[in-house]
């Protein structure tokens, strides 16, 4: 190098170097991008968990209503795109806000679409009824048991409340996340899980903790990239990933299956 600096040739050089340790970075930084998002997804999960079981130790063991309508929701549905001005109103008025106190821990980091909320809380946990109605109509005795009371739930270690649920809608998932139970017989998807985080998702349970979850059966991935409801899913080869989520679905309810 002469007193005048770099010469045209050096410089040259120089940028190359630097063009290849960029492109040599790329996918690590990529990589490093999808841990921090499954992360943030996971802290989002817990936090919400605690809120929730906290929730319930405050109200005399009560369950919040873990559907997005009715009465005293713990979030709201309604239309939540960009040029809604008061779509946040829809988390900051649900009965679960005043223990989360931040609208952030509702988004996951990895939703494609333009929501407020990601997250959704499983049917039996004080949430909607969807029962189908062959069941309502001829098996009475194989009703969900919706849990409303903590009491209820016998082991809260297993029981999912919170899971991450994709919906390309205008809104996030209305009513709650819901699934059949072990002994109607059926084999299928009733809501799928999102797929947010390199095949798979953060659960959130009944004691506060949160867990992930990694799916195991390209089914899985196939009924979340579909996104349709009451997805079948054979008999013939049980789907581990649906059995798993049914199990602890139902895991602290008595009389579940």
């Amino acid at each position: 190098m002469n007193s005048r600096g770099f010469t045209l040739v050096e410089l040259l050089v120089v940028i190359a170097i630097i063009a290849i340790l960029l492109m040599l970075m790329a996918p690590t930084a990529g990589r490093m991008m999808v841990l921090v998002d499954k992360d943030v997804c996971y802290s989002n999960v817990h936090h919400l968990s605690i809120a929730w079981a906290t929730y319930q130790a405050e109200n005399n063991g009560c369950l919040v209503n873990g559907s997005t309508h009715g009465a005293n929701p713990w979030a709201k549905w309604g239309d939540e795109t960009e040029s809604n001005s008061s779509r946040y109103t829809l988390i900051t008025t649900g009965a679960l806000f005043p223990y989360t106190h931040e609208t952030r821990f509702y988004l996951c980091p990895s939703d494609p679409y333009k929501h407020i909320r990601s997250y959704s809380i499983a049917s039996m946990m004080n949430g909607c009824d969807w029962s189908p109605e062959d069941i309502v109509n001829n098996h009475p005795d194989l009703l969900i048991p919706y849990a409303n009371r903590y009491v209820q739930v016998l082991a809260p270690s297993e029981q999912m409340v919170f899971c991450d649920e994709k919906d390309s809608r205008s809104s996030s998932n209305m009513g709650t996340f819901a699934q059949d139970r072990l002994d109607w017989n059926y084999n299928r998807w009733v809501d799928y899980v999102a797929n947010f985080h390199e095949r798979g998702d953060n659960f959130g349970f009944a004691d506060g903790h949160a867990e992930y979850w990694k799916w195991v059966d390209d089914r899985t991935i196939d009924a979340s990239t579909k996104r349709q409801f009451f997805y079948p899913d054979p008999a013939a080869n049980r789907n581990q990933d649906l059995w798993r989520i049914r199990r602890s679905a139902f895991a602290g309810i008595a009389g579940a299956y």
